[in-house]
Formats: structure tokens, C-alpha cells, sequence
């Protein structure tokens, strides 16, 4: 009997330390697609607004920071997005095997880019509220 308690807590802790270390991190990816997509749409949104703003203003021209016009601004956001946002990126999430640890890392990059991309977007829509005036 006692061979048979032994043989069964080696199992457990066998199947435990299977499903701790070597199980796919699926919650985690899922979490970062999720994260993925918020961002894609957000930053789209962004765009959007900002090519608004700078028709209604007539502002292609105009410095949204030194040396930065606003149309160069709304260009590099385009290409950020283009680059760091696009589906086919998207798509390469469900083909790579990635760790626990760099979907977290992964995942933390976007939700500082979410926030960058809030902050701009907050900034553009004060913009909007000033020119409405």
C-alpha cells in the first residue's frame, strides 16, 4: 500500500511540474492578442483623428513639436503602425513559441505603447475642442 501512495504522489508531482514548466502559457497569449488588438484599433483611431484635425485646422504645416510638422508626425505614426501593428504581425503571434516571459514582456511593451497612444489621443482631441471654439 504504501508503494502504491508513493508511486501515485511521484505521478502528481510529475504531471505537476509538466503543467507548470512546460504547458503552453495559453491565458498569457490570449491576454497579449487581446492587448495586440486593443492597440491596433486605438492607434487607428488616432490617425483618424489626427488627419481630421489637421484638414479642419489646415494644419500640415504647422509644428506639433520642434522641427515636427504635424503631417510628419501623423506619417510616422502611419509607419509605426504599418511596422509594429499590422495583421500580418498578428498573425504571426499563433505560429511562434513563446515563453511565459516574453509574452509578459511582450505584453507590457503594449500596454506602454496603449498609454502613449491614450495620451496622444487626448492631446489631439483638446486640439479638436480648441478649433470647435
Amino acid at each position: 500500500m504504501e508503494i502504491l501512495i508513493g508511486i501515485l504522489t511521484l505521478v502528481i508531482a510529475g504531471l505537476t511540474f509538466k503543467y507548470t514548466f512546460f504547458s503552453k502559457p495559453t491565458e498569457e497569449l490570449n491576454h497579449l492578442k487581446l492587448q495586440f488588438r486593443s492597440n491596433q484599433k486605438l492607434s487607428q483611431e488616432v490617425q483618424k483623428e489626427l488627419e481630421d484635425y489637421i484638414l479642419k485646422a489646415n494644419a500640415t504645416d504647422d509644428f506639433v513639436l520642434p522641427n515636427i510638422t504635424f503631417q510628419n508626425y501623423l506619417t510616422e505614426i502611419r509607419e509605426a503602425h504599418a511596422e509594429n501593428l499590422s495583421d500580418k504581425l498578428y498573425d504571426k503571434l499563433n505560429k511562434l513559441t513563446l515563453s511565459k516571459s516574453t509574452i509578459l514582456s511582450m505584453t507590457k511593451s503594449l500596454e506602454t505603447q496603449f498609454e502613449g497612444l491614450l495620451e496622444t489621443q487626448t492631446k489631439i482631441r483638446l486640439l479638436n475642442r480648441v478649433l470647435k471654439k
